[in-house]
């Protein structure tokens, strides 16, 4: 059902990178959410009425509320999606993180909510009614926010939303606190047993959890968070996949929205190899990383002594050391720079952004341990730590 309506709506459904798209997935999204909570609130709000059951009413009136986490939805995408302009030339994709953030503040709400309502009822038990109809309305409601929370989920999966995704999690929640309303009554109709506070006490904690995590990974992207694992292992494996590329490092991810992620990375290719041949190499890597991952990049060179075999074997020598010193450390961007005052041996040592010892106290044990072998060259040493800046000991 969900494959069928996004084939038979989203026009271009597999082009995900596309604004057009991702608008089309998110009007798409509002329709069927709008459409769902306007049926569940007009099926609650007449069986509320002929029933006269206020309970039912008031969950009328909630699935009217949800209506606003669309029209938030509605806004998003339509903001998110403006192309860049002079005062926001990364696009304005981060909008979407920052909506997002609005439904899971919702999210919580409604979950702190509950837990409040259920203490109350603990300390002030009420009688449980049962009544057909109400038990018929909650079945149905059930099912009805399940397939939206699967909808939601699936599409942002899709595009990568995290609104869509926290709409999901706004979906289950209802689902959760209604599902918790039918087991209360269900098991009081059976046994007699009044757990309803209980189990509402259980699931409004679920609720601010999911909440919490969702604004937390939220919030994390707004401040900006480093390359997973996964994605700068597709990315390095793409770069170094290209005759003439020795290796890549230093990757590094700025997230600017869905359909906005820059990366600038260094490369290592042969020091001998003609420039123009090798800037049309980077070129062409930067126009394919654009069309085949849908990423933006700056693509930095460093040279490598390839067919030097006097530098390459200074070069293992230098790694050797570092491994013994610790096997974690990386070494990058190794060269040798002749100068009148005696030649430079320059690198970088790549560390861990926890690393407990300092850059000074690192270099000073390396540098100690290269001039214990090698005489002939002047170590320069630049410590790298995740995103920070490198300074040259």
């Amino acid at each position: 059902m969900i494959d069928y309506l996004i084939q038979k709506f989203v026009r271009n459904y597999e082009d995900t990178q596309s604004f057009a798209t991702r608008r089309s997935y998110g009007n798409l999204s509002s329709a069927v959410g709008l459409f769902i909570n306007l049926f569940l609130f007009s099926t609650k709000l007449i069986i509320g009425l002929l029933t006269n059951s206020i309970a039912i009413m008031a969950d009328a009136i909630n699935n009217l509320s949800d209506c606003f986490s669309i029209v938030i939805m509605v806004l998003s995408f339509s903001m998110s999606t403006k192309p860049a302009d002079e005062k926001h030339p990364y696009g304005h994709s981060r909008l979407e993180y920052i909506f997002s953030s609005l439904i899971t503040i919702l999210v919580i709400y409604i979950g702190i909510k509950l837990v409040v309502a259920s203490f109350k009822k603990i300390i002030h038990p009420e009688v449980i009614t049962f009544n057909i109809y109400s038990l018929v309305v909650l079945i149905i409601a059930i099912v009805a926010k399940f397939w939206l929370s699967k909808f939601y989920h699936k599409i942002s999966k899709k595009i990568d939303s995290d609104l869509l995704m926290a709409t999901s999690v706004d979906s289950r929640s209802d689902c959760i606190s209604t599902s918790i309303v039918l087991i209360s009554v269900v098991v009081f109709k059976l046994t007699s047993l009044n757990i309803d506070a209980y189990i509402g006490l259980l699931g409004g904690l679920i609720i601010i959890k999911n909440g919490y995590e969702m604004i937390t990974d939220t919030v994390d992207k707004l401040l900006g968070t480093g390359a997973s694992a996964k994605f700068e292992r597709e990315i390095t494996d793409f770069i170094t996949s290209y005759d003439g590329i020795y290796g890549a490092h230093d990757l590094r991810v700025h997230d600017y929205g869905p359909g906005h992620i820059f990366i600038t990375a260094d490369v290592q290719v042969d020091s001998s190899e003609e420039f123009i041949k090798l800037h049309s190499l980077v070129d062409q890597i930067e126009r394919d990383l654009i069309e085949k991952k849908g990423v933006y990049s700056t693509i930095h060179m460093d040279p490598l002594a390839v067919n030097n075999p006097k530098v390459q074997n200074l070069h293992e020598i230098v790694e050797k050391i570092i491994k013994d010193v610790n096997e974690d450390w990386i070494l990058n961007d190794f060269r040798i720079c002749p100068k009148k005052e005696g030649d430079e041996m320059i690198f970088d040592i790549r560390v861990d952004i926890d690393e407990k010892m300092d850059d000074k106290e690192i270099v000073d044990i390396v540098k100690n341990k290269i001039l214990s072998q090698i005489t002939d060259y002047k170590p320069i040493i630049a410590i790298a730590r995740g995103y920070q800046r490198r300074n040259f000991y």
